[in-house]
């Protein structure tokens, strides 16, 4: 018998029932919950979060408001009759507030008034529509009785609307939907809720927030617990409530088997034929070494491990193949997210991944393979020929991980555990039962070492999860001398000193050079060794700009490639395709430092700017890289009148380290064999230099739930009245910069048309998420003609050209939009116009 049948006729979506709709968000919550092992109080406070945080649709306000909107999407009414209904109904048509105050109330009957749980269900459920902010806040603002919403002609107190809203909801099949779900509740009446709403306001109440802040603010055990407690109830709420919608009932699960333990072994043995050079002897022993390790660990009781050896050393076949004989072996393991610190690495990665299942016998489809990223494809191609899930649903089921492997960033990673976001909270628990791949690591900011430290460590220890940190420059995060981490590559120290494949000399940093100086020098070198490739890295794009002409002039005759951020992608590529097939032959490349993003092309020297130690070691990574003959990797300081260029991107205490750890002692040559030393030096000088003040800030606000000061303004009250701002989360500095689209071709004309047509189109009534949808996914085509640029340098004339995502447009030929501050050039990618403010 259908609920409909069974007299149910609460709306909670258009076209459908709210018992549905809740027992469906309840059945997907708890079997979500399963891996999660969750306490007994938690588990039963998340069963109260899902069956009642939609209680507050159960007002005729509400169902007034639902059943218009259906119309609406029907055609049967207009849009200014619900603007006008919506207008008419204002606050009393919500229905969160209304929905927590009831579930803190009878969780304080479940539980007790000293529990934890009714504050967790509340705010679960209070702000299961927008983001968490500061507990102390959330609790006592808005004020039942200050806070004042207009309602037609009458001022109305947030205290009354409740009161009102609650004075009109059906108990009577509220109740029939908690007996349906097998939930008891005590007094379940109006009278109950005016007494709660009563004893959640004054100063007695705030008094009792102020000692639950105490409470949490004084915990020595455990301090990040009632965070974990917190954000994975909240996440597993969000997750099923939107999951329930969208797939109109149980979500789905990926269906395809795991991916096999020897996949990768497999795929190098049958398709990799590498020759026999000590190179690969070395990556073979690095992998067999690995592999060895792994059967004598046991990640019940170990979640860390390290893979520390040195660039160009197979690093990704021997990570992956660790995190699949792991998943194979342990049953509590379930997936690998594998995680990298640029997203231009992320296809790269994907490509390798999906040649090795194809190479397997598989379909590389979503369940077996996804990438996650801000342009990612919101495809989800599903194992069972039911074709591609490309609307919403795929883009609910990438940002779960719902894969055996997915490949992300290590923003999507830290930042949907250390938020407040409803959006990125959402994952959070989905990651129960992973394998995670922190390569390159030491992209992580040693300021948040600390930070890191802990919350890793919850997040294992809660959700049962194994973390492998990969790098050839192994940061301080982890004490491998204390037991927090073991290294997988046992003789890691003999590997380093078997490479010697280049030198890194220093000599040049005794005398920092001018522009004009550095040209001379590089010129210099460029005509002693015609036949020799050469990389220059610099800090800065407009001093790799400046180079490149300088270097252009001097050399006309030689074949020289630029990479910059300011080239647009499309052109980025067909540049690196160049140096590829150049196989060296006197080629020079200009660079800034995104050239040591994964990007895998080898030339015999490589000049850098001073830059910190890791920066320094990615360069040499482009030198000789599979060691032919011995490459040099030289260092200059690069000034301006005096003054040193480009210290900022970085930070001059890093760059300061490099420069002490390499100029003591007279010493100026090092060979690739005393790099990790080298590193091991350099990193804990940064430990010693390096404070950890920000990263227990934000600890201390996650410790007292207080999400919107750590993660988004650092502040407490209005203007930080209750106390000085900190330093909130940000494991990406945000600029201050300009998305430039550049028409480089009949392709980008195209797209741009298409993005135009969509972003003015009227939204669909009967699928109000189409359109961003189809937004998204032009951006996503679009971003191989996007440049970001430093500083919002368009004119107020540039502005009508300008829309949700701040492109401003350019052609190449700078005809279509004559009065912008750029112009592109196909080599030097954006370049501002030298009369742009004149």
């Amino acid at each position: 018998m259908s609920s409909s049948e069974r007299g149910f006729r609460l709306l909670s979506h258009p076209g459908k029932l709210l018992v549905d709709h809740l027992t469906m968000v309840l059945v997907n919550g708890r079997e979500v919950a399963k891996p999660l092992n969750l306490r007994e109080a938690l588990f039963r406070a998340l069963t109260l979060a899902l069956i009642l945080h939609d209680l507050g649709k159960a007002t005729t306000f509400f169902q007034e408001y639902i059943r218009a909107v259906a119309a609406h999407r029907e055609g049967e009414i207009e849009s200014g009759a619900l603007r006008r209904l919506e207008r008419r109904l204002g606050y009393l048509k919500n229905h969160a507030r209304l929905s927590a105050i009831w579930a803190w109330t009878i969780a304080r009957d479940w539980f007790g008034e000293a529990a934890w749980e009714p504050f967790y269900v509340y705010l679960a459920v209070l702000k299961h529509h927008g983001h968490l902010g500061n507990f102390s806040e959330m609790m006592v603002a808005p004020n039942h009785v200050e806070r004042v919403h207009q309602q037609g002609g009458d001022i109305v107190t947030l205290e009354r609307a409740l009161i009102t809203m609650s004075a009109h909801l059906d108990y009577a099949e509220f109740d029939r939907i908690l007996r349906a779900n097998g939930i008891e509740v005590g007094a379940f009446t109006h009278d109950r809720f005016r007494e709660s709403v009563a004893a959640m306001r004054g100063a007695r109440w705030r008094l009792a927030v102020k000692r639950r802040v105490r409470q949490l603010a004084d915990r020595r055990e455990a301090p990040l617990a009632a965070f974990f407690d917190q954000s994975l109830l909240y996440s597993v709420l969000l997750s099923c409530d939107k999951g329930e919608c969208i797939f109109d009932g149980r979500i789905y699960r990926r269906q395809e088997p795991p991916l096999p333990a020897d996949l990768v072994t497999r795929f190098k043995e049958a398709a990799l034929q590498a020759r026999d050079t000590p190179i690969n002897r070395l990556r073979e022993r690095v992998y067999r070494q690995v592999e060895d390790a792994l059967t004598q660990v046991d990640p019940e009781r170990q979640r860390f491990y390290s893979i520390n050896v040195p660039t160009g050393i197979g690093k990704t076949f021997t990570v992956l193949n660790a995190a699949l004989r792991l998943v194979a072996r342990e049953p509590r393991l379930n997936k690998i997210v594998y995680c990298l610190p640029f997203t231009s690495v992320i296809d790269q990665v994907g490509r390798i991944v999906a040649d090795m299942i194809e190479a397997g016998g598989r379909q590389p489809h979503s369940e077996n393979l996804l990438l996650f990223h801000h342009l990612a494809e919101l495809r989800y191609r599903a194992r069972d020929d039911r074709g591609e899930i490309d609307d919403y649903r795929g883009e609910y089921l990438i940002s779960q991980f719902e894969a055996h492997l997915s490949v992300t960033t290590f923003y999507q990673l830290l930042h949907g555990v250390l938020t407040h976001r409803n959006r990125e909270v959402r994952k959070l628990h989905s990651l129960a039962g992973s394998v995670v791949i922190l390569d390159e690591v030491q992209s992580i900011p040693a300021k948040y070492w600390t930070l890191v430290r802990y919350v890793l460590r919850e997040m294992a220890a809660r959700l049962e999860m194994v973390f492998i940190l990969v790098t050839a420059t192994m940061p301080l995060i982890f004490s491998e001398s204390e037991g927090e981490i073991r290294e997988l590559v046992p003789d890691k120290a003999e590997i380093f000193a078997a490479l010697d494949r280049i030198r890194l000399d220093s000599s040049l940093l005794r005398q920092p050079m001018e522009p004009s100086e550095l040209v001379a020098h590089l010129s210099r070198d460029f005509e002693n060794h015609p036949d020799q490739s050469a990389l220059v890295i610099v800090n800065t794009r407009a001093a790799a700009a400046d180079l490149f002409g300088d270097l252009v002039e001097r050399h006309p005759d030689r074949p020289m490639v630029f990479l910059s951020g300011d080239v647009a992608p499309c052109d980025r590529m067909c540049a690196i395709e160049t140096i590829k097939a150049s196989k060296g032959r006197g080629m020079i490349v200009v660079s800034t430092q995104l050239v040591e993003a994964g990007v895998d092309i080898d030339l015999d020297r490589v000049y850098r700017q001073l830059a910190p130690l890791d920066a320094v070691f990615q360069s040499a990574g482009r030198c000789n890289r599979n060691n032919h003959t011995m490459g040099t990797v030289f260092l200059f300081d690069l000034v301006e009148n005096g003054r040193s260029v480009g210290c900022r991107v970085y930070g001059s205490h890093l760059v300061h380290k490099t420069r002490v750890l390499l100029t003591e002692d007279g010493r100026h040559e090092f060979r690739e064999s005393a790099f990790l030393d080298l590193a091991q030096r350099y990193y804990e000088l940064v430990r010693e230099d390096t404070s950890d003040k920000d990263s227990r800030d934000v600890l201390r606000a996650m410790q007292t739930l207080h999400y919107r000061q750590a993660f988004v303004d650092g502040r407490i009250g209005a203007e930080g009245k209750a106390g000085p701002a900190i330093e909130p989360f940000r494991l990406i500095d945000e600029q201050d910069t300009t998305s430039v689209f550049v028409l480089r071709d009949a392709r980008a004309k195209r797209l741009l048309r298409a993005y135009h047509e969509a972003r003015d189109a009227e939204p669909d009534p009967a699928d109000p998420f189409a359109k961003r949808l189809a937004i998204k996914a032009l951006v996503r085509d679009m971003a191989d003609y996007r440049v970001s640029v430093r500083g919002k340098r368009r004119s107020d004339e540039d502005a009508k050209d300008a829309n949700f995502f701040e492109l401003a447009v350019l052609s190449e030929d700078n005809d279509t939009y004559p009065e912008a501050c750029f112009h592109y050039d196909p080599v030097l990618g954006v370049r501002e116009r030298a009369d742009a403010f004149l």
